[in-house]
């Protein structure tokens, strides 16, 4: 693969920062030992103490050759996904760990503003006509790990899987309402996300065939219409 193929959208702040943060982990992963940088697995090399052997402190060199490769491959990476602005507020930091962390601390969901608003944001979110159901469902998911991604960083219980089944039903279009009465009757151990997800775009599925079935047997009985008309 082209590693000048491997762009994404630069970081502006807060309403692009999932998204960019999901999508930059790929870009990071491409180059040797990047995401290990940023994520702290590999750590700046300590020196060695005075008089250690000439083994030691060829190891040392290696490993901090390779820390310094790719902590500037990483910051590389970081800095050229960002617009100016943002770039700006991380400027202080020589590390790539250093600027990942200061970024979570940004823009990442910990504090009870952020919080609200994404809890706000599922509880408010609705169907959206154009959107498929594999769509709608997508968006709702992304708010639900956001949200409960927000409540374990703050130590707080997880939200149960049923108020995310329940929410989803609840935005169901009326052409589902056979359906959710369906889901209810279900046994409560079918009754999960996967299980949910799979029926939806089944129906979904199902919906489109009966739909367009009727299409054509309208368009056939106003033809079989307008062909007695003219023999009349």
């Amino acid at each position: 693969m082209d590693a000048s193929r491997l762009q994404v959208k630069p970081l502006s702040g807060e309403s692009d920062w999932q998204l960019w943060r999901y999508k930059i982990k790929f870009v990071l992963n491409y180059h040797a030992d990047t995401l290990e940088v940023v994520e702290g697995e590999l750590q700046k090399p300590s020196q060695p103490p005075e008089g250690a052997n000439e083994a030691t402190l060829e190891k040392y060199k290696k490993d901090l050759m390779c820390y310094k490769k790719a902590n500037t491959c990483a910051m590389m990476v970081l800095t050229n996904s960002m617009t100016e602005e943002t770039v700006q507020k991380i400027m202080r930091f020589e590390n790539a760990r250093e600027v990942w962390l200061e970024l979570h601390k940004l823009y990442e969901a910990t504090s009870d503003n952020q919080l609200y608003n994404i809890c706000m944001q599922f509880f408010q979110f609705k169907w959206t006509v154009n959107d498929s159901m594999a769509a709608h469902l997508s968006k709702l998911k992304n708010l639900w790990n956001e949200l409960n991604l927000g409540l374990e960083r703050k130590q707080e219980a997880q939200l149960p899987e049923m108020l995310l089944i329940c929410k989803i039903l609840d935005t169901l279009p009326q052409e589902y309402r056979s359906f959710k009465s369906s889901w209810i009757l279900l046994n409560e151990d079918k009754r999960t996300i996967d299980e949910l997800t799979t029926q939806l775009c089944t129906q979904e599925r199902e919906n489109k065939e009966e739909k367009l079935k009727g299409d054509v047997q309208n368009q056939e009985a106003l033809e079989a219409k307008a062909t007695e008309t003219k023999t009349l």
